[in-house]
């Protein structure tokens, strides 16, 4: 994902489809949104654009320690997963 708009029409994109995802959670050194694909893997969307070291990583995120049970989603909150694969876009919706 190029930049927050991007990021924002992704994230709008794969609500309108149901798609289980988390919210986006800050990474090293950038942003992320993983997904939960119907194989039960969880591959993650990560942006090009990146944020400085003030911003640390939500290593607590169930997304990222895999904690939250699959297919759950509370509202405006990100969940936990199995397996992750990062794919990093900058195509796609634009």
């Amino acid at each position: 994902m190029d930049d927050e708009r991007r990021r924002d029409r992704w994230t709008a994109h794969l609500d309108a489809r149901g798609v289980v995802r988390s919210g986006v959670v800050t990474a090293i050194r950038s942003w992320l949104v993983a997904l939960e694909d119907p194989d039960g893997d969880r591959p993650r969307l990560h942006s090009l654009e990146d944020h400085g070291p003030e911003l640390r990583p939500d290593e607590e995120n169930p997304w990222v320690t895999g904690q939250a049970p699959a297919g759950h989603v509370p509202a405006g909150e990100p969940c936990g997963g199995r397996r992750a694969a990062s794919v990093s876009t900058g195509g796609g919706l634009s």
